[in-house]
C-alpha cells in the first residue's frame, strides 16, 4: 500500500516537495515509499521473493564493477586512485590502525563484492578477522552473501540477521573486545537526513568503533557523474522493479532530477529518480530513488554534526566524484 508523501519519512518528503517545485508536477501527483519498503519483504509469494533478488543483484553488479575495474573514477591524472585503488589503501590503513587485535566486521546493508575484496585484503595482510555480521532488511541477500564470503569467512564466524539496522540492537550480537569496523557502502548513507543517520549509527556503535562509509560527491565535475550513475542499467532496472513491486506498471524509463533538500547542515544536492505510470486513465510518478549527494566538506560536517565521531582519513578518487570515509566513535 503506497502512503501519501506528506505522512512519513522526512527525506523523502522534502524530496517529493522540491521535485513539485523543479518539474512542475503537483506534489499530489507524486507517490513514495519509504526506502525500507523497497527491500522489505511483503508475502511469501514467489513473485515478490524475486523481486527482492532481483534488486539485490542490480546494487550488487553495480559495485561489482567498482572492484573489476582498475580505472573507475581515476580520473585524467596517472597519479589518480580509481576506488579499487581505494579500497585496497583502505584495507592497509584498517590494518595497520587494528594493531594486530581481532577484528569484527559489521556492515549495514551488505554487498557482496566489496565486503570480499576488503576481507581478503585484510586477510592476506595478516590480519585476524574473528567475524562477520550482516545486518540486511531483505531475507534475499543472505544466501549471495554466504557463498561469496565462504572464501574469506569461515561458516562458524559468518552471522547474518534479517533486520532493518535503524532499529536494531547491537546488544543482540554481543560484545567483542578487538576491533569493529561498521560500514556503509555504495552511497548507502545518502539515503537518510544527517540528524536521522547520525543517531542510527551513534547508537549502534560503541566507542572505539570504526566506520567506513563510502559516498559520490558534488565535485567540480558538477552533476554529469549523477546522471551518469543513474542511467546505468541497472538503476533503471532498479526503479521498473521498485514499480512493480507496489503494483503498478511503468510507462517508461525512471528521469532523473538534481534538486536541492534543505538538512540540518544547509541546502544538500539530492539526485531522484521518478518514474512515470497510469493510474484510472491519470499519469502518476512514483519515487523510486533518493540520494543526498554532499560536498567534501558537507559529508564532514555530517560526521561531525553530533559531536560523537572523529574523522581518521578520506580516501578520494581521483575524479573527485566518490569519497571513503574512515572515522572513529568516541
Amino acid at each position: 500500500m503506497i502512503k501519501k508523501t506528506e505522512s512519513f519519512h522526512k527525506l523523502e518528503s522534502a524530496v517529493c516537495a522540491s521535485l513539485s517545485q523543479m518539474s512542475l508536477v503537483p506534489i499530489g501527483r507524486i507517490d513514495s515509499v519509504p526506502n525500507t519498503s523497497k527491500y522489505a519483504p511483503k508475502c511469501g509469494r514467489d513473485d515478490d521473493i524475486s523481486a527482492l533478488k532481483n534488486i539485490f543483484f542490480y546494487m550488487a553488479k553495480l559495485n561489482e564493477i567498482t572492484v573489476k575495474s582498475q580505472s573507475l573514477c581515476k580520473g585524467k591524472v596517472s597519479s589518480g586512485f580509481s576506488l579499487r585503488d581505494n579500497l585496497v589503501a583502505i584495507a592497509n590503513y584498517i590494518f595497520n590502525y587494528s594493531k594486530k587485535r581481532s577484528i569484527r566486521y559489521v556492515e549495514l546493508g551488505p554487498e557482496p563484492h566489496k565486503s570480499t575484496f576488503i576481507l581478503q585484503t585484510l586477510q592476506n595482510l595478516g590480519a585476524d578477522i574473528s567475524s562477520y555480521v550482516g545486518i540486511d532488511i531483505n531475507p534475499q541477500s543472505e544466501n549471495t552473501m554466504r557463498l561469496s564470503l565462504s572464501s574469506v569467512i569461515p561458516e562458524n564466524k559468518f552471522l547474518y540477521v534479517i533486520h532493518d539496522y535503524k532499529t536494531f540492537d547491537i546488544e543482540n550480537i554481543g560484545h567483542h573486545n578487538g576491533l569493529t569496523i561498521f560500514t556503509m557502502m555504495g552511497f548507502e548513507e545518502g539515503n537518510e537526513l544527517p540528524d536521522t543517520i547520525s543517531d542510527i549509527l551513534s547508537n549502534l556503535m560503541q566507542p572505539g568503533d570504526i566506520l567506513l562509509s563510502e559516498m559520490q560527491i558534488l565535485s567540480t565535475s558538477g552533476f554529469s557523474p549523477f546522471i551518469e550513475f543513474y542511467e546505468l542499467s541497472e538503476m533503471k532496472k532498479f526503479s521498473r522493479e521498485i514499480c512493480k513491486r507496489f503494483n503498478f506498471v511503468s510507462t517508461d524509463d525512471h528521469a532523473i532530477f538534481i534538486i536541492p533538500v534543505k538538512t540540518c547542515i544547509g541546502n544538500v544536492m539530492t539526485a531522484a529518480t521518478i518514474i512515470p505510470y497510469k493510474k484510472n486513465r491519470t499519469f502518476r510518478y512514483l519515487l523510486t530513488n533518493c540520494c543526498l549527494k554532499y560536498t567534501l566538506e558537507q559529508f564532514r560536517q555530517v560526521r561531525l554534526y553530533c559531536g560523537r565521531f572523529r574523522i581518521l582519513d578520506e580516501f578520494i578518487s581521483g575524479d573527485r566524484t566518490v569519497v571513503y570515509q574512515l572515522s572513529v566513535r568516541l
